[in-house]
């Protein structure tokens, strides 16, 4: 994801956030199974409404053992 896709979304979670749901705890960056460091922001934990608000926008979500990656196609 380019970087204004990146402040695009991390703008789309602080709006969902302002709008009083439970906390979003985030990772902007992360680390790969044979620690790399990765580009990307990771959902550590979230509501359920945060998924359906992101997946509805067009962003698709892969769940790893680590947290949900966000990606926009």
């Amino acid at each position: 994801m380019e970087y204004k896709q990146q402040i695009q979304l991390l703008e789309i979670l602080a709006d969902i956030q302002n709008g009083h749901c439970a906390p979003i705890e985030l990772s902007i960056g992360y680390l790969s199974d044979d620690n790399h460091v990765m580009d990307g922001i990771m959902i550590k934990s979230a509501p359920p409404k945060v998924v359906e608000k992101l997946v509805t926008m067009g962003y698709s979500l892969d769940i790893t053992s680590k947290g949900v990656l966000i990606f926009k196609y």
